[in-house]
């Protein structure tokens, strides 16, 4: 309302990376079928291996899931991408940012296992 961001991001709808735009069916692309053979695939390991338990999560566990979304979602939106685009692709185009993003992650795992670890 005060005119200090512009009403649309230009070229953000034209990025070929990632999908952005909502397709008519979002059930019967191929990007959905991965993700839903991945959810599958997993619940499938889960109950082979007799690690299947479901349990309602405490609250500390609630937040750190929330947080960790946000700051995904804050990180595919600024970085304009995901980690295929950017990491896998990038890296193999020689990319410089490809490799920036690949140490990031890198650095962002080791600090987020050692909290974890509380070590």
């Amino acid at each position: 309302g005060q005119g200090l961001l512009p009403q649309r991001l230009e070229g953000l709808d034209g990025f070929a990376g990632c999908v952005t735009a909502v397709a008519q069916s979002l059930w019967q692309t191929p990007n959905a079928l991965l993700v839903g053979g991945l959810v599958a695939g997993a619940f499938a390991a889960a109950l082979a291996s007799g690690q299947f338990r479901p349990a309602w999560p405490r609250p500390a566990q609630i937040a750190r899931g929330l947080g960790g979304g946000l700051l995904l979602g804050w990180g595919a939106m600024t970085g304009l991408g995901c980690t295929v685009g950017n990491l896998l692709s990038g890296t193999m185009a020689g990319a410089l940012s490809g490799w920036v993003f690949g140490a990031a992650v890198l650095l962002a795992v080791w600090a987020g296992l050692r909290l974890r670890l509380g070590t």
